[in-house]
C-alpha cells in the first residue's frame, strides 16, 4: 500500500512539475512576444511619424452628359450620364524638400476599388482617366482589378509616353487622375424646355432626378514603392456629393477641393 501511495506520489510530482514548467515557459514566450510587439510598434511608429508622402490636395469635378438615341436627335430618347473626374494631388516634399531616392515613385497601383450606392453599381465604373480630358465627358470601363501606372522617369520616356495609359511622374509633379462615370443611369428620357437643352448639369434639373439616388461613396487604396524599394499605403474614401451650397450639379456642374485644411490622408510605410 505504501509503495502504491509513493507511486501516485511521484506521478503528482512529475505532473505538476510539467504543468509548472509549461505555465512558467508560456509566461516566458508570451513576454519575448510581447516584447518583440513593442520593439515592432515602436519602430513602425518612428518610421511613420514623419510621412514622406502624403496627400496634398484632391479636386472633384462633376457634370453630366446625354446620349441622344432618337432620330434626328429630337431629344426624345436619351440616355443620361453623370460623371466626376478625380485629381489627387500628391505631396513628397512635406518631409524631405529634395528629390531622393526615397521620395520619388517607382511603382505606383490603385487597388480594392469599391463603390457603394443606394441603387444598382452594375452600370458604374472607375478607371484612370488621361488628365487632359479632366473636365469632359468620356465614357470607361469598370478597372477589373488593379490600375497599374506607368511612370515616367525621365524626359525622353516622357516624350514618347501614351497618357491614354495611366501615367504618373516619379517626382510626383503631376496628379493621379481618375473618371467616376454613372452609366445610363435614366434611359429613354425626354427632354423639352423653351430655354434649350445643355448636355451638363442642368439636364439633371429637366429630367427631375433626385441627387439622392447619384450618391455614391468610392473608396480605393494608392499603394506606391519608392526607388528604394520601399513600398506605402494609403486608403481613400470620396464621397461623391453632388450638391453645394448654390445649386450644385444643377447649375451645369460642381467643383470641390479638399486640402490639408480639411483631409488627411497619409502614407503608411509597411513594414519589410
Amino acid at each position: 500500500m505504501r509503495v502504491v501511495t509513493t507511486f501516485i506520489l511521484i506521478v503528482l510530482i512529475v505532473i505538476l512539475s510539467i504543468l509548472g514548467y509549461a505555465y512558467f515557459n508560456n509566461i516566458a514566450l508570451v513576454k519575448r512576444e510581447s516584447n518583440i510587439f513593442t520593439k515592432e510598434s515602436v519602430k513602425v511608429y518612428e518610421e511613420n511619424k514623419h510621412p514622406i508622402f502624403i496627400i496634398d490636395k484632391i479636386v472633384l469635378y462633376s457634370s453630366a452628359y446625354a446620349i441622344d438615341n432618337s432620330e434626328d436627335e429630337v431629344l426624345q430618347d436619351l440616355d443620361l450620364y453623370q460623371y466626376t473626374d478625380i485629381a489627387i494631388y500628391l505631396n513628397n516634399k512635406n518631409y524631405i524638400n529634395q528629390l531622393t531616392e526615397e521620395n520619388t515613385i517607382n511603382e505606383l497601383y490603385i487597388e480594392n476599388i469599391k463603390l457603394e450606392a443606394r441603387n444598382d453599381v452594375e452600370n458604374k465604373a472607375l478607371n484612370y482617366k488621361n488628365i487632359k480630358y479632366f473636365g469632359n465627358f468620356r465614357n470607361l470601363n469598370h478597372a477589373e482589378d488593379r490600375i497599374k501606372f506607368d511612370v515616367v522617369h525621365s524626359n525622353n520616356v516622357n516624350d514618347d509616353q501614351d497618357y491614354d495609359i495611366p501615367s504618373f511622374y516619379t517626382d510626383c509633379s503631376n496628379p493621379i487622375t481618375l473618371g467616376y462615370v454613372n452609366k445610363r443611369f435614366l434611359t429613354n428620357c425626354k427632354v423639352a424646355g423653351s430655354g434649350g437643352v445643355t448636355f451638363d448639369g442642368t439636364i439633371l434639373r429637366q429630367a427631375n432626378v433626385d441627387l439622392e439616388h447619384l450618391e455614391c461613396t468610392i473608396s480605393f487604396t494608392i499603394r506606391i514603392k519608392n526607388n528604394f524599394g520601399e513600398e506605402y499605403i494609403c486608403d481613400v474614401i470620396i464621397e461623391n456629393d453632388l450638391e453645394s451650397d448654390d445649386e450644385g450639379i444643377y447649375s451645369g456642374d460642381v467643383m470641390k477641393i479638399f486640402d490639408s485644411s480639411n483631409i488627411s490622408y497619409d502614407f503608411f510605410k509597411l513594414p519589410k
